[in-house]
């Protein structure tokens, strides 16, 4: 599996301590670029969580037989605190 997006941005700092929490260490883990896949590898199934993703990868990666869009708001965007 693979995982990238077309804006990668550095992994929220609330992500890590949530993952941690729970018994999963981020610390090397990174964002990837799609950038980093495309000519490389040869992907079945594409799946988009985000509009501007869901506009721009299929024209990104052709050839995919597979396509499913999964519409998640940017956890990034909320405003507030968060206990964790």
């Amino acid at each position: 599996m693979y995982c990238a997006g077309l804006k990668p941005k550095e992994i929220h700092r609330l992500t890590r301590k949530v993952m941690l929490k729970i018994g999963l260490d981020l610390a090397d883990q990174r964002s990837k670029s799609v950038s980093e896949y495309m000519g490389r590898i040869n992907f079945t199934w594409l799946i988009t969580v985000c509009a501007d993703a869901e506009e721009k990868c299929p024209r990104t990666f052709p050839g995919i037989s597979h396509h499913t869009h999964c519409p998640v708001d940017d956890p990034a965007t909320v405003e507030g605190t968060a206990e964790v």
